[in-house]
């Protein structure tokens, strides 16, 4: 059967015949790849591509009507799936570039939001009343119970209390504009 011209072996490869499809197949495989490996610069890629149209090949034999010889079918096909390739390529190629930039664009707008809301909460804190700012500051950052800080400052706990409800007005009252962000901010920042 090797010997047989691609014609004749289309015809039986048409009909089913396995082994005309294998000679086909064997004549050509090479040959197309390194074809298809000029387009795609890749020889990986260019055999996927031909085994590809072989498939197709298989599963549409009975409907094939080819009307140029074998080879010049396969050459033009073999280009035409390999630009389809390159084309498909590009796309994803494209696609990930804009995602990466519109990932990269999103973590610096984030960055600049969460660095313009601690220089806001920092410009506020600064702004409390001295004793308010202390209290705040000693129950915040440091940790300490409000008993604790009336000891520190000889205070009454109710003082601190009293301070410390007022500086979180105030801080809210500054900084609603940046309500989505200070809720999860004082939600991890301020925890008792």
């Amino acid at each position: 059967m090797k010997n047989l011209e691609d014609d004749i072996l289309l015809e039986k490869f048409k009909s089913g015949d396995v082994n005309a499809y294998e000679v086909l197949f064997k004549r050509h495989y090479k040959n197309l790849c390194l074809f298809s490996a000029k387009h795609l610069q890749s020889y990986d890629l260019a055999e996927e591509v031909v085994q590809e149209l072989f498939c197709k090949l298989w599963e549409k034999r009975s409907n094939l009507n080819i009307h140029s010889s074998f080879k010049s079918y396969l050459y033009t096909a073999t280009r035409l799936n390999s630009l389809k390739e390159i084309q498909t390529r590009q796309l994803h190629s494209e696609h990930h570039k804009v995602i990466k930039t519109n990932s990269s664009d999103s973590v610096e707008d984030q960055t600049i939001e969460k660095n313009e809301l601690q220089a806001k909460i920092h410009e506020t804190i600064s702004s409390l009343p001295e004793q308010r700012r202390k209290v705040f500051e000693m129950s915040r950052n440091e940790g300490l119970k409000y008993k604790e800080i009336a000891d520190k400052l000889n205070i009454s706990p109710k003082t601190v209390e009293n301070q410390m409800g007022k500086a979180l007005r105030h801080m809210r009252e500054a900084l609603k504009e940046y309500l989505p962000a200070i809720l999860v901010f004082f939600s991890i920042f301020f925890k008792k």
